[in-house]
């Protein structure tokens, strides 16, 4: 069995390469992920109450239509919890790094001034 632990949302694209491996080499795997991750892999309610899901329904292991947390199939998803103070705020800071600007075109990744035009949000 593969454990990913996972602090921070990947492109979708990102997912779709790893969940699509996992399920070829019918590897069972846990995903454990910040809240933001684990509705990135089961999606979340969308408007007028209707299921958005998510990339591990769009790669097939999970079911369509609601948060199920893998109980039977090859991928669970859990959220990361951590016990640890030290660990914890290591978490948090790993998790809020993804609050940057980035400009394709810059050597830096980072601005501190904030969006320019064409711009874009590197958590998007």
């Amino acid at each position: 069995m593969a454990v990913e632990v996972e602090l921070t949302p990947k492109t979708r694209s990102e997912l779709r390469t790893n969940l699509r491996a996992y399920r070829l080499a019918r590897r069972p795997v846990v995903y454990l992920g910040t809240a933001p991750v684990v509705r990135q892999l089961q999606g979340r309610p969308g408007p007028g109450g209707w299921w958005i899901d998510g990339v591990a329904q769009e790669a097939g292991l999970l079911p369509s239509g609601g948060p199920d947390p893998g109980t039977g199939g090859l991928l669970r998803v859990r959220p990361l919890t951590v016990t640890d103070r030290g660990v914890a705020r290591q978490v948090k800071l790993q998790a809020g790094r993804t609050a940057t600007w980035r400009d394709p075109t810059a050597r830096s990744p980072y601005t501190p001034r904030g969006p320019a035009p064409g711009w874009e949000w590197a958590g998007a």
